[in-house]
């Protein structure tokens, strides 16, 4: 079974990853802001963090970076609902 952490803070995204997942045969684990997704990487190990990119305080590029921190072989990936953020956000590659 894949762990999973999803960080976004648009709960209908939330809620419906809740649903989605589970059924999917996935465990996984929310996080609503990028503090509390990172304080969730100190404490359990994923296969893979789905996450927002635009999110206040801490986004999803520093989440990020915390992850290739905390645990560098676990992959990233990005979701937005603004495909034009994905192409300015990825200065940080």
């Amino acid at each position: 079974m894949t762990r999973i952490l999803v960080v976004d803070d648009d709960t209908a995204i939330i809620d419906f990853l809740k649903q989605a997942l589970p059924a999917l045969g996935h465990n996984a684990d929310f996080a609503d802001n990028g503090q509390d997704a990172i304080q969730l990487l100190n404490t359990n190990r994923y296969d893979l963090i789905l996450s927002d990119i635009r999110m206040p305080e801490k986004n999803g590029i520093d989440v990020a970076r915390a992850a290739y921190r905390i645990a560098p072989d676990v992959p990233v990936l990005f979701m937005s609902g603004n495909p034009n953020t994905i192409v300015e956000e990825q200065s940080f590659l």
